[in-house]
């Protein structure tokens, strides 16, 4: 018998292949025995009358039941808050305004290297109760802000420890080059020698990383400097990542791709040369992204991007099939969840009703503003409506909306599972 079934559902289940998207079931059923999946497909399938076949039985009326969500790329443990900084910016002020004022990345700098392990567990634990209440299950945590190596494993094992008190898997990051602090005095080289030969090996003694990142720029650390950080990762048996080209072509793409590295983000100024580079790379295993929501006896290996007897922590790259039940997020199907279907070229985009928010549509001139019925917008971006018209003339049903996430079904809450 089954600890619990839950049935009447529409199962993400992500199966390759599938007529529908995101391999959806459907009017589906998921059984959970023992922490793990051990039955899913449509409810007519099921081999008996439910209440004979778990202990417990949850009807969710067409909600979703998806694999856990996963976010890559967060600086989630920092000390201060630079939310006045954001406001300046929208405002008009510059980086480098900012940043002369005693602003931008050193502020933060100066605030993590005064916080105490328990302040940044605390603060970091406010900005985590969001991700898990919309069904993030596993989360990259960066360092980057401490720049010392004191401070930067304090950011690490604080990152750590969130996931031994928290319901998700935590991936941990050692980001040292991410900008060059102000005791260096200008001199990037040093500090990159800094980190490759001093910061890198203490923190692998100590198992607080699972990967290595650097912030490839011209005005930053540029590939020559990036490339010891990464080569030293790589003698240390870590994965690497990038930060690349994302105010100037910087050669950052192309460095990726020499690195293997699992991911280049940002690539706003890549150039086409380094659009290609990126193209074959590859990791070994398939990503974790792309897990499969399967039954526990048709496991499927979602690796961590290097061959197992590199990781770092084998333990945080389990198998799908062994994701305990809390894993799974379902949202609210009845309250506008739907799929979208992706636009190719332009990625996926979301359908506002006719007679919704007025403005203009996304690529449109500012100039060619109007009425637009039944317009698109991409997922990810602000509500061009709530962003642009005065709040008298937005509809009451277009103020209460939330701002869709990219790559995430808009339109529910979604819970984590129990």
């Amino acid at each position: 018998m089954w600890d619990t079934l839950w049935l009447d559902a529409r199962l993400a289940t992500m199966a390759p292949g599938s007529a529908q998207a995101y391999g959806a079931v459907e009017g589906g059923a998921l059984a959970i025995k023992d922490g793990r999946i051990a039955w899913l497909g449509h409810r007519d399938e099921l081999d008996g009358v439910p209440e004979k076949l778990a202990k417990q039985v949850h009807w969710i009326e067409g909600r979703w039941i998806t694999p856990g969500l996963i976010d890559c790329h967060t600086h989630l443990v920092h000390g201060g808050n630079r939310a006045g900084e954001f406001e300046r910016k929208l405002l008009g002020a510059r980086e480098a305004e900012i940043a002369a004022e005693g602003g931008g990345i050193p502020a933060t700098v100066a605030a993590t290297r005064a916080a105490s392990d328990g302040d940044l567990q605390e603060a970091t634990a406010a900005r985590l109760a969001p991700l898990l209440a919309e069904g993030v299950t596993t989360l990259e945590i960066k360092s980057g802000y401490g720049l010392s190596a004191d401070a930067e494993m304090k950011q690490l094992r604080v990152a750590r420890q969130l996931g031994r008190a928290y319901p998700l898997d935590v991936v941990t990051t050692f980001l040292g080059a991410h900008t060059l602090p102000p005791d260096y005095d200008g001199d990037r080289a040093a500090y990159i020698q800094a980190v490759a030969e001093e910061m890198l090996p203490a923190i692998v003694e100590a198992g607080l990383a699972d990967a290595v990142d650097v912030f490839c720029e011209r005005d930053g650390f540029d590939a020559r400097l990036c490339e010891r950080v990464l080569a030293a990762a790589r003698g240390h048996g870590l994965p690497v990542k990038l930060h690349a080209d994302q105010l100037s072509d910087s050669g950052g793409a192309e460095l990726a791709a020499r690195f293997g590295a699992l991911s280049a983000d940002h690539l706003e100024y890549a150039s086409a040369d380094g659009v290609a580079a990126t193209g074959p790379i590859r990791h070994g295993r398939h990503p974790a992204a792309g897990r499969l929501l399967l039954p526990a006896r048709h496991a499927e290996a979602a690796g961590g991007g290097v061959p197992g007897s590199r990781r770092a922590d084998r333990a945080r790259h389990r198998q799908q099939s062994r994701q305990r039940a809390r894993d799974l997020a379902f949202t609210d199907a009845l309250d506008g969840l739907h799929a979208v279907r992706p636009d190719p070229g332009r990625g996926a985009r979301r359908r506002y009703p006719r007679g919704g928010a007025r403005a203009r549509p996304v690529g449109q001139p500012r100039h060619a503003r109007g009425r637009q019925a039944g317009r698109s917008v991409r997922l990810g971006n602000r509500t061009p409506g709530r962003a642009r018209l005065p709040r008298r003339l937005q509809p009451d049903r277009l103020r209460r909306q939330e701002r869709p996430r990219a790559g995430v079904m808009a339109g529910g809450p979604v819970t984590p599972l129990p």
